[in-house]
């Protein structure tokens, strides 16, 4: 019997009807009462994404999990770098955190 992958995917705004990015890695943390926070790891072919249509921007990143169902974690862009470039593709780490995060900027 083959083993059943855990299937990541996210969603930007910069994809324009096709996906921009391959979610490659997530890690996080949260807990009750307490406000999340995902590093992700993207993989991509374009290595000019603009970064001001990120930043500040709501993704989802989804999680489909080995028994089918699904995990979306929804936030807000608050850090965004590039990596580096294998000559295929270029490597970005994100950071999402909450909307109500940044009430805690003010």
């Amino acid at each position: 019997m083959p083993e059943k992958e855990l299937y990541l995917y996210v969603t930007t705004p910069v994809d324009e009807g096709v996906r921009k990015f391959h979610l490659a890695q997530i890690d996080g943390e949260e807990g009750i009462s307490e406000i999340f926070h995902y590093s992700l790891r993207l993989r991509s072919e374009d290595g000019n994404v603009d970064f001001k249509k990120l930043v500040g921007q709501k993704i989802t990143a989804t999680i489909i999990q080995y028994n089918g169902t699904e995990r979306h974690i929804n936030g807000v862009v608050t850090r965004f770098m590039q990596g580096d470039f294998d000559g295929k593709m270029t490597t970005y780490h994100a950071e999402i955190r909450p909307w109500l995060w940044e009430l805690m900027l003010t």
